[in-house]
């Protein structure tokens, strides 16, 4: 178990253990798909602007020494467009709107849960509470609630706080920092409540145990039955539950 401040990232990935991202790759999957996973993702447009807002709101130092360029795309990593830098300050301001401080940012953590080697590198923390920065389309409660559930947000900062803990840290709860990507950038600090943490624990537990298991990429021979959201008289709710 240790903690590791300002870390690069390449010092990060070569810690050992399983990290999140890669993890959550196998929820209700095989343990191949999180080895997949661990080998490399796709880098996305989407993927390049979520880097680019937490590097200027949690290190705003290596934020301001990046290249503005007058172009309309770019993938170099020390080069932002003019474009992506205006929306991104736009963004910082409206969140500065709500009250908070962030800590301990960019602070790597490992662990073992059950013999399973662990990892996370946590955005920071605010206060006695692990903080996560998410950018999103919509951030009205209804919406990200959908939103945490559809991305499997609450098992990540179950995670972490779970990590946190084993190292000593004195974790009360966590928080998310959610900000719009689009005009006019709404931003909302959401404190999860426990009973969030407490079903993404099941979440993360879960892919913790197909990654133990170290199965092959197969689901084997079994009966499919009709799910009950083939019924026309049966619709999803925005929570991924089921509505009569």
């Amino acid at each position: 178990m240790a903690l590791y401040p300002n870390l690069t990232r390449a010092e990060y990935d070569a810690l050992p253990g399983i990290n999140w991202s890669a993890l959550k790759a196998g929820i209700g999957k095989t343990a191949e798909h999180i080895r997949a996973a661990k080998r490399g993702r796709k880098d996305t447009p989407a993927f390049r602007f979520g880097r680019l807002f937490h590097l200027a709101k949690l290190q705003p130092d290596l934020f301001a020494a990046l290249t503005v360029v007058d172009t309309k795309t770019t993938t170099r990593s020390d080069r932002i467009t003019n474009d992506e830098a205006v929306t991104i300050g736009d963004m910082l301001r409206q969140a500065d709107l709500i009250p908070h401080e962030i800590t301990n940012c960019e602070t790597a953590v490992t662990w073992t849960i059950g013999g399973v080697a662990c990892k996370g590198l946590i955005d920071g923390l605010m206060g006695s509470r692990v903080c996560d920065l998410k950018t999103t389309q919509n951030a009205e409660p209804a919406a990200f609630k959908a939103e945490i559930f559809k991305f499997k947000y609450h098992a990540q900062l179950a995670f972490y706080t779970d990590g946190l803990r084993a190292n000593g840290v004195s974790i009360d709860g966590a928080s998310i920092l959610a900000v719009e990507k689009s005009d006019p950038h709404a931003a909302a600090l959401y404190d999860l409540s426990p009973a969030w943490l407490d079903l993404g624990r099941t979440v993360y537990e879960e892919a913790l145990a197909v990654w133990a298991a170290d199965g092959p990429a197969t689901y084997g021979r079994q009966e499919l039955d009709v799910p009950d959201w083939c019924d026309p008289g049966v619709r999803m709710n925005a929570e991924g539950g089921i509505d009569l």
